[in-house]
């Protein structure tokens, strides 16, 4: 093939290439608001004229939009008159500096009612809900129980007023109230598990709980109304997230369960010493609660991620039963020892398959599901087989914990891709050289004499992080 017959194919493959070739890559952009509550998804010459924002550095300034890029990077737009034409301006913006803004904005839109804040109410529902669930199943029967109501109008009348009252005191309370999850999380496990405190706490006075059982009704009653309040007025405080709540709650439910077993292994539970069950019982409890608070501040859980490990902990019981039961052990103290070393065991588990991952709510849910649907298909199939004789408890026991293990590693399996992007999305790292460090170092700059005399040198390299 001749030289110029060579060059001649290139130019044309050269040319086909141009043609067919991919078009110039598009960037999306997607708007978002200016507000976690989606309500101002712009600032217009009217809004910004009031809480005094834009209008400084925007000559005619007309309106603002926020969007976000495909790497996770901002961009601010800014439509402007000029000689009667609408002109736009876009700047770049970090995520720490879109974050910046978008407080800036709600909160002087908050200042435009004085002495109000923005509301975040996103867990009253919820909040109202088992308030009212709890009127229904427990308050209602309670105050005529614990008042030894005996007319029978007496007792239906004091049990809708009661049922009644759990809703709409609460509603009217909250009215003007910040609701988050984590309050509505706290607050609901002091207003459920205060029922269980509150029997545990009289047996430790009474040292008998069938001395005065409505005696008993009311102090149960009274903890969970005072641990409801509590957990609801400790998670507004600290602004407590729903994770960290999660977390503590599960510390308080699984050292709930330890203080029975731990009593179990050491103390006897035979009925001859509940005084020191109960006031295990509550130690461990207060231990747990402690220690979740704990290591919450050293996590970043989310709400689902708390969900996911709680999970993690049934999954491990579970298996732990089957393996205690395979031995077919005389002793009850065998079993306690199981399910003290399998939710352990599960409890770490979870802490550490949620590293990384930012699993919602609904997630966790359905992780909750997946372990839940897969223990009873398990012990559907075992049951099936109709398996008899003295490994029949076994075989029953290792379907389930099996079904239930496959149905919580298949379903976090689903999510947790999604989880691990939400958490990288999140988190971003921010790596920069400082000028006047690096002037410092060669001796330049103003006040480069006081710098020389100083203990500790401007920094070279900044490090932030983002969460």
């Amino acid at each position: 093939m001749s030289r110029s017959l060579v060059q001649t194919a290139v130019v044309l493959g050269l040319l086909f290439a141009a043609v067919v070739g991919p078009g110039p890559a598009r960037a999306t952009e997607v708007q978002v608001a200016f507000d976690p509550a989606g309500r101002i998804q712009r600032v217009d010459e009217p809004l910004a004229r009031r809480i005094g924002l834009f209008l400084d550095k925007y000559p005619n300034f007309q309106e603002a939009r926020l969007f976000m890029a495909g790497d996770s990077s901002f961009v601010l737009e800014v439509s402007m008159l000029q000689g009667g034409q609408l002109r736009r301006e876009r700047e770049t913006l970090t995520r720490e500096q879109a974050d910046l803004l978008r407080t800036d904005v709600v909160q002087r839109v908050a200042s435009l009612v004085p002495g109000r804040e923005a509301l975040n109410q996103e867990g009253r529902a919820t909040l109202l809900a088992i308030e009212a669930i709890l009127g229904l199943g427990f308050y209602g029967w309670a105050v005529p129980y614990a008042f030894d109501m005996q007319d029978e109008s007496a007792v239906l009348g004091s049990y809708m007023l009661t049922a009644g009252a759990s809703f709409f005191v609460p509603l009217l309370i909250t009215k003007n109230k910040t609701v988050t999850w984590g309050m509505t999380n706290l607050s609901q496990y002091g207003s459920t598990r205060g029922i269980v405190h509150g029997a545990l706490l009289y047996d430790v006075v009474s040292g008998d709980s069938s001395n005065d059982d409505r005696t008993a009704v009311a102090v149960t009653m009274a903890t969970s109304l005072a641990e409801g309040v509590l957990g609801y007025v400790v998670a507004r405080q600290t602004h407590m997230t729903g994770g960290s709540t999660e977390a503590i709650v599960n510390g308080g439910d699984y050292g709930l369960l330890w203080g029975y077993v731990f009593s179990d292994l050491a103390i006897q539970t035979d009925g001859e010493n509940d005084q020191a069950v109960a006031a295990t019982m509550l130690a461990t409890t207060g231990l747990g609660m402690i220690g979740g608070g704990v290591l919450a501040g050293h996590r970043a859980y989310s709400y689902g991620d708390g969900l996911v490990i709680r999970s993690s902990g049934y999954v491990g019981m579970l298996l732990a039963t089957a393996i205690v039961d395979a031995g077919n052990p005389d002793d009850s103290k065998a079993y306690s020892a199981g399910l003290l070393a399998g939710s352990a065991a599960g409890l770490v588990l979870g802490d550490r398959l949620v590293a990384g991952r930012d699993f919602t709510v609904g997630d966790g849910v359905l992780v909750q599901i997946g372990g839940l649907t897969g223990a009873l298909m398990g012990l559907g199939v075992v049951a099936l087989g109709s398996p008899d004789g003295d490994g029949a408890s076994t075989a029953y026991w290792f379907g389930t914990a099996i079904g239930g293990a496959g149905g919580y590693a298949l379903t976090y399996r689903q999510l947790s891709r999604k989880a691990a992007e939400r958490s990288a999305e999140r988190t971003s790292w921010r790596f920069e050289i400082a000028p006047e460090g690096m002037l410092a170092a060669m001796g330049r700059g103003p006040g480069r004499d006081a710098t020389r005399s100083a203990r500790t040198p401007p920094p070279l390299v900044r490090v932030s992080c983002t969460f």
